[in-house]
């Protein structure tokens, strides 16, 4: 019924435990077929676990489009500092001077909170394949050339433009591109939040799934525009609703639980 429902840009998630993933997947994709499958996300919605087997205290979203040709996807972002993109990387600091050095342990736990100083790390400039610029680059006095079978992924004019700007520093016998962290202080939302946590000691769970209205926020904004209408068939205390309302989304939520209604009015 829910897909009939969809608009054919919509999408549908579905969030269930890990007992029941494949076989919530396996409807999902009799229903909507498997082209229609987007991504799966898996988050964080508790820290506190209670189990004497490996614990998991994450839950998992399904998302479908109705239609994948004509899909409405907004890319969503987060802070940087949030995320694991220079977390656990290897970091370097460019001093005001311009020198630059490995960071210590210190700097690299708190690279978001430095002042005065740029943290970088290195990335790759290198692609699979020799379809591209394979040319040697004369870097430093000496000419440097991709490795077997790949290539640069720049031109020898971007690769000049680099070298100009200081975007280049020597990896072992190859080149790497300069990445500092406030390049662009924001990065593509990845599949796995860990900022979701809604249980905690001091609240009564009402329910067996509960969900943070972050995660619902998510995916709402990820498929919807302001003035889109947003359908919750099981909507239990109603945090979809709470949800699209804050964002401008019309919404219509459906339980056959007096008690869910109850504590909608609420």
């Amino acid at each position: 019924m829910a897909r009939d429902l969809l608009t054919e840009s919509g999408s549908i998630f579905v969030q269930m435990s890990d007992d029941n993933l494949h076989l919530i997947r396996s409807i999902l994709d009799e229903i909507f077929t498997t082209d229609n499958f987007l991504r799966s996300f898996l988050f964080k919605k508790t820290g506190y676990l209670d189990s004497s087997l490996a614990p998991s205290n994450y839950d998992y979203i399904l998302w479908y489009a109705k239609n994948r040709a004509r899909l409405k996807n907004r890319e969503l972002y987060v802070d940087k500092s949030d995320s694991k993109s220079f977390l656990g990387q290897r970091l370097f600091v460019q001093e005001r001077d311009g020198s630059r050095r490995i960071a210590t342990i210190s700097e690299a736990e708190n690279f978001a909170t430095m002042q005065g100083r740029d943290i970088f790390r290195t990335k790759a400039m290198q692609g699979s394949g020799t379809s591209g610029n394979i040319e040697p680059f004369c870097f430093r006095g000496g000419a440097v050339r991709p490795a077997a079978h790949k290539h640069w992924l720049t031109s020898p004019t971007g690769l000049s433009r680099l070298e100009r700007a200081s975007r280049i520093e020597t990896a072992g016998q190859s080149l790497e591109f300069v990445w500092f962290f406030n390049d662009f202080r924001v990065t593509n939302l990845k599949v796995v939040w860990e900022d979701t946590v809604t249980s905690g000691f001091g609240r009564k769970q009402e329910y067996v799934v509960e969900t943070n209205p972050l995660a619902i926020q998510r995916c709402i904004l990820m498929t919807t525009d302001p003035g889109d209408l947003v359908l919750d068939p099981t909507c239990g205390s109603g945090t979809t609703a709470y949800v699209a309302e804050q964002w401008g989304r019309r919404w219509i939520t459906i339980d056959t639980s007096r008690v869910a209604l109850a504590l909608i009015w609420k």
